[in-house]
């Protein structure tokens, strides 16, 4: 079973909790090659072409993983926000299946939480993160974009021409 098999549930999971229930967020791995065939074979059968061309048409390089949101390209179709948040999901994912993989905590930086997101999915997301068992960094161009209440025990640092200061 491949990676991006085993992390679809938590990937799922991390949309729905980060988009809202009605978005249905999918990944699907492209193999770099013709489906149905093996690589060997198809380097066999690109040979002459490969030669001529002076690369390699399939095999691992070629590899993608793609998005989807609503059975369309996330990337072109949906939304700056939304497609942040996708992002967002697939690493979510990760990082639950990491943690869920053994005794093991994990250290995540976000920059810019607030870029690009409305007030609704700002704290969805920081709902979700005040759960997750890591220690967060996390950067905002202004403190108030970032709701601090799902943190009672955070600290914030408020950086201006290389001179840092503690705030409460």
């Amino acid at each position: 079973m491949n990676l991006v098999s085993r992390l679809k549930d938590d990937f799922h999971f991390c949309c729905q909790e980060l988009l809202g229930a009605g978005y249905e967020g999918e990944l699907i791995f492209e193999s770099g090659w013709e489906d149905g065939k093996n690589l060997a074979e198809c380097l066999r059968q690109d040979q002459s072409r490969d030669r001529a061309r002076g690369f390699t048409h399939s095999g691992p390089h070629r590899a993608d993983l793609r998005i989807e949101l609503h059975a369309h390209s996330a990337q072109v179709d949906a939304s700056h926000g939304q497609y942040k948040l996708l992002v967002m999901a697939l690493r979510l994912a990760q990082i639950r299946k990491f943690i869920g993989s053994g005794n093991r905590h994990c250290c995540l930086l976000i920059d810019d939480l607030a870029a690009e997101l409305d007030l609704e999915h700002r704290a969805r997301l920081a709902r979700f993160l005040s759960r997750l068992p890591a220690q967060l960094f996390i950067t905002a161009t202004e403190a108030a974009l970032i709701e601090r209440r799902s943190w009672p025990s955070h600290k914030a640092f408020h950086v201006e021409q290389g001179t840092i200061e503690e705030r409460t």
